[in-house]
């Protein structure tokens, strides 16, 4: 769950999304093509644009903080002590995930 105050930036973030998807967010390149991006802080929205500019649609597919939203390399510590560390977690956009979507629909 997103901390109060990212999540009332994050609701006003989405209004703004709603109005101008493509003036807003970034269209997104390479592996994660046809995905739009949002900054609201350190957090991104990512979703994409469904349908015709008469009747179009914007589905937000994740939330996440800017370190995981775009499921890249992992780095591996400069310390040279430090072994990497994984958090064992699924980092990859998820669409469907109750808690990270929300789909948002406009005429």
């Amino acid at each position: 769950m997103l901390p109060r105050l990212v999540q009332e930036a994050v609701d006003h973030t989405l209004t703004l999304v709603q109005a101008e998807p493509e003036t807003i967010g970034k269209q997104l390149r390479g592996r994660l093509q046809g995905l739009w991006s949002s900054r609201d802080g350190s957090y991104r929205i990512l979703y994409t644009i469904e349908g015709s500019k008469a009747r179009r649609r914007v589905i937000v597919r994740a939330i996440k903080h800017r370190g995981i939203a775009y499921g890249g390399r992992h780095r591996q510590s400069r310390a040279p002590h430090r072994a990497s560390m994984s958090t064992g977690g699924d980092d990859r956009i998820r669409t469907g995930d109750p808690l990270l979507a929300k789909q948002v629909l406009y005429h």
